[in-house]
């Protein structure tokens, strides 16, 4: 539907993105829900792992024992992700390690990034984790006037 939305521009289209995630942010907690450590395991850098290495007083050979698996199934992109679910750092919903939390954690549902008229498929499966991507969709659809 975007891709073909001649309305509005695709920097226009990123900025209500934006209006509605940071929005919708402001309502929901997410140590109320925390589907997405619970559900999703990901990459870790190399700065990731020295800085989450550093913060657990081990060295990043034993935190790759420990707490990752290497991953090749993506041949663009192989490395290093967390290897259980729910993630070993979640406790009650809330992330043990925050501050040092990987890159991905942080930038994670993606809404914040540019081109979201490409990334439509991409934001699909998250629906299903993140009830944040789940709510700008729906209000996304309601504000250009999509109809099922």
């Amino acid at each position: 539907m975007l891709k073909f939305y001649d309305k509005m521009s695709d920097e226009q289209i990123d900025t209500l993105v934006f209006t509605i995630t940071d929005r919708t942010w402001d309502s929901i907690d997410c140590t109320e829900c925390g589907r997405c450590c619970m559900e999703l395991k990901p990459m870790l850098s190399e700065k990731d792992q020295f800085r989450l290495a550093k913060r657990l007083e081990m060295n990043i050979e034993q935190l790759r024992k420990q707490f990752l698996e290497y991953d090749d199934t993506d041949i663009d992109e192989p490395g290093w992700r967390i290897k259980d679910h729910p993630c070993p750092f979640l406790w009650d919903k809330v992330c043990t390690i925050y501050e040092e939390r990987p890159e991905n954690c942080r930038q994670y549902p993606y809404l914040h990034k540019p081109n979201f008229t490409y990334r439509t498929w991409g934001m699909i499966e998250p629906t299903f984790t993140c009830p944040v991507v789940y709510c700008v969709i729906e209000e996304l659809k309601e504000k250009l006037g999509f109809r099922v």
